[in-house]
């Protein structure tokens, strides 16, 4: 049996909603759901009993859509040199969970239960 990751059906956001406003991305809708299901397993395995409303969890759910392309997939680039190309990203990169992005710094602003602030690195990352 194989299971769909771009199935998006009981997720809480769209595409669109990730991709509005001043979030830009390159990936394809496809890869952009992949993101949005791992969000939403997220915040139903370790959110959805913790007496948040589901406009906070839709919220949360956006927030860590955005924070999973810009810490796996796309950092965001604060200032770019063409000549020898020179990159610098945005982010703080000697954290390695949520406030690693601005998105996953909204995220944890939004849970005032403070499950995923109490998150580590290798148990955020963990779907099973």
């Amino acid at each position: 049996m194989s299971i769909d990751l771009t199935d998006v059906s009981d997720a809480r956001i769209s595409v669109d909603d990730v991709t509005q406003g001043a979030f830009a991305t390159e990936l394809s809708e496809d890869e952009i759901s992949e993101h949005i299901a791992t969000a939403n397993s997220i915040v139903n395995d370790r959110l959805v009993n913790s007496g948040l409303k589901s406009s906070r969890l839709a919220r949360i759910e956006l927030y860590l859509t955005r924070h999973l392309i810009r810490f796996l997939v796309e950092p965001e680039v604060q200032s770019e040199n063409l000549g020898a190309v020179n990159r610098s990203y945005t982010g703080n990169f000697s954290h390695e969970d949520l406030r690693s992005t601005r998105p996953g710094q909204q995220a944890l602003m939004l849970d005032t239960s403070n499950t995923l602030g109490t998150q580590e690195f290798d148990q955020f990352f963990t779907m099973g």
